[in-house]
């Protein structure tokens, strides 16, 4: 009967601690949330949230590598490493498409002359 109850209590305190975990993540994702947005409105730059490896196996259409190495270097469960690579590549895009030159245009006569 003792064992049966030890058993019970234990489960009790690993249930209470994996929703207190699950709590502490989610204010962490919103407080780095609120900071990014503060960096962005005082002009900061932002810190990558992904290594140069992670970023490059993203960038390179190897998704699920990327997904693998980002859990291994954060502990990030499946649907966090996903959304972190995802904007990483998003934001990869962004200063890309910013800092390419502007395309050019054909020189000729212009159309309906």
């Amino acid at each position: 009967m003792e064992l049966a109850a030890s058993f019970v209590a234990a489960f009790l305190v690993m249930a209470s601690v994996t929703t207190l975990i699950g709590r502490v993540r989610a204010d962490q994702r919103r407080m780095e949330r609120k900071l990014d947005r503060l960096l962005a409105q005082a002009g900061l730059p932002i810190e990558p949230a992904v290594s140069a490896r992670v970023l490059e196996l993203a960038t390179t259409f190897r998704q699920a590598e990327a997904i693998k190495q980002y859990r291994a270097e954060t502990g990030a469960d499946l649907a966090e490493a996903k959304a972190a690579i995802d904007d990483a590549v998003a934001n990869h895009r962004r200063r890309a498409e910013s800092a390419a030159p502007p395309a050019a245009t054909p020189e000729g006569p212009a159309l309906g002359t």
